[in-house]
């Protein structure tokens, strides 16, 4: 706004304005769509990235736990893929509702998805770690069916299994990979 003086005195001010309202809700759509998971809603992979990056920087100790569903493939060859991204979701809505205040949970893509636990006195790693493996335990109703899905679950430490994020992620989807292993030999 400027003010137009004459002798001293303010006789009119002239400006102008403009609504910026769809601008800003475009760039929030462009900025969920970039972070979010279109399916589920849940942070995507590239801002677990970021996400993990921060942390890392703030030198304090979490875990980050890698789940995977075993068998997913069968479940969208059997009852087609609409009842498997059904399914996705119900296992977001399940992550989500967890009853733990500083959780962060992204889907990474296809069937797995990545828990950030910072660890604190109220939470131990394998508490948490028993909640998310918890959420398997009932059926999921999708379309009239009742799935049971399977998991696998993996966690590393930080920093004690890396202080880099590349290398946690590598560590906790390993352990992962190690425990999926291990159910289908003891199976």
């Amino acid at each position: 706004m400027t003010p137009i003086i004459i002798n001293g005195k303010i006789c009119e001010i002239v400006g102008s304005a403009v609504d910026v309202t769809a601008y800003k809700l475009l760039q929030k759509k462009l900025t969920d769509q970039a972070n979010k998971d279109f399916l589920t809603g849940l942070a995507n992979r590239h801002y677990l990235y970021k996400y993990l990056s921060d942390l890392t920087q703030n030198d304090k100790a979490f875990g980050i736990v890698f789940i995977d569903l075993n068998d997913f493939k069968e479940i969208n060859d059997s009852y087609g893929h609409a009842t498997g991204d059904e399914l996705l979701i119900a296992i977001s809505k399940r992550l989500k509702a967890l009853d733990i205040d500083v959780l962060f949970i992204s889907r990474l893509g296809g069937d797995e998805f990545a828990a950030i636990i910072p660890f604190s006195k109220q939470n131990t790693y394998q508490s948490v770690m028993r909640l998310i493996k918890g959420i398997f335990s009932k059926p999921f109703m999708i379309q009239g069916n009742h799935l049971e899905v399977d998991d696998a679950i993996g966690c590393a430490k930080y920093p004690e299994d890396g202080k880099v994020f590349e290398t946690l992620l590598s560590s906790a989807d390993q352990a992962m990979y190690e425990n999926k292993n291990t159910m289908k030999n003891n199976g």
